[in-house]
């Protein structure tokens, strides 16, 4: 389909229609009929009004009845939009039949003493061989979250002069027969003025007394105290790196499914529009995969399901949950939300399958 445009030009404009084969010059009437497609006349719509109020419709009730807050989503202080994480992505990836696939469009790998690790990745979006959309995502070994570690004072390289580095306010907590054994020496030993740290605090009444967790699930009596922590270079870097790639292929997916999907009406990005908020505190992968544990035995004691559990993390996490004397379904229930906001809320340090 054509359409055929009639119009008074200027002699260089004529000139160069005269060049064009779709463009004729009537002499009669001193005007250049110029013959124009359709299809580039203008951007048309690709569906019916009626169809995109029906998308919108399922998307907005999938969105509301099939993501699950904290885990595909979470609500970040300050915005006015909930975050889209990375499962809230899957799950519009295939809601919509769409198909990312990941690109390293730049890279830096600096194995030195000074290391630095960056990657840039480019997700492509797919509705079987057509392209939907692509945003790049990046990460960095230089990120606050990956670059520098919180740590109490004997754990200070001895390289580093405490008065240049930043200070912070933290707690440190030990069994409290550690703190009565007091060893300096061998595997879990520490100075002699980290031990009477502990003992002044306990003398003088400031010290929490609670029960800590082990790595089986038993627990036993800990104290808790104030203490001075140091931000020191982390010296772990090299053990990140995986992760850092990780991260650089999420947020990029997390762009495009938000440009894809049309999901940005209802969700933002949580890494550049959340203002800093993804720069959580990143912690051990044992105390996460603690925290997860516990986590799934408060949630089976909330429903009665302690007798299908037969597996040993099950085991261990019943374990872990019988430690919860006294609280109620509710109480359980409650407590199984905030281990999942914490568990969303922490950046896991572990390689990823």
């Amino acid at each position: 389909m054509s359409e055929i445009y009639e119009g008074v030009f200027e002699e260089e404009e004529i000139e160069e229609m005269t060049q064009n084969p779709k463009a004729e010059w009537n002499q009669d009437t001193q005007k250049a009929v110029v013959v124009v497609s359709a299809r580039n006349s203008g951007i048309m719509p690709v569906m019916p009004v009626a169809n995109a109020v029906q998308r919108f419709a399922q998307l907005k009730n999938f969105a509301s009845e099939v993501m699950v807050k904290d885990v595909d989503y979470g609500i970040i202080p300050g915005t006015s939009k909930p975050a889209l994480y990375k499962a809230g992505a899957e799950k519009l990836t295939t809601f919509f039949g769409l198909s990312p696939t990941f690109e390293i469009i730049k890279s830096i790998e600096r194995w030195d003493e000074d290391p630095l690790f960056y990657y840039m990745t480019r997700c492509t979006l797919r509705s079987g061989d057509v392209v939907i959309a692509t945003a790049d995502g990046s990460c960095n070994s230089r990120e606050k979250r990956y670059a520098w570690r919180w740590v109490p004072e004997h754990q200070v390289p001895a390289h580093l002069p405490l008065g240049s580095l930043e200070q912070g306010g933290g707690k440190i907590s030990e069994f409290a027969f550690a703190v009565d054994k007091a060893e300096t020496t061998g595997q879990y030993g520490k100075p002699a003025e980290y031990w009477q740290k502990f003992k002044d605090a306990i003398a003088d009444g400031t010290a929490r007394k609670f029960m800590k967790g082990t790595r089986g699930g038993k627990e036993y009596e800990a104290w808790e105290i104030d203490g001075t922590t140091y931000r020191i270079p982390n010296p772990d870097i090299f053990d990140l790196v995986n992760t850092i790639l990780k991260m650089s292929e999420k947020r990029s997916l997390v762009a495009v499914v938000l440009i894809g999907a049309n999901a940005s009406e209802f969700f933002t990005q949580d890494v550049e529009d959340a203002g800093g908020a993804d720069e959580g505190p990143v912690v051990n992968i044992i105390e996460a995969t603690k925290a997860a544990k516990m986590a799934v035995g408060l949630l089976a004691c909330a429903h009665g399901l302690i007798e299908d559990l037969d597996d040993t993390d099950g085991k261990n996490a019943m374990l872990m949950a019988a430690g919860e004397k006294g609280l109620t379904k509710d109480n359980m229930l409650e407590r199984f939300s905030d281990w999942m906001k914490w568990i969303q809320g922490h950046e896991i340090v572990a390689e990823e399958d």
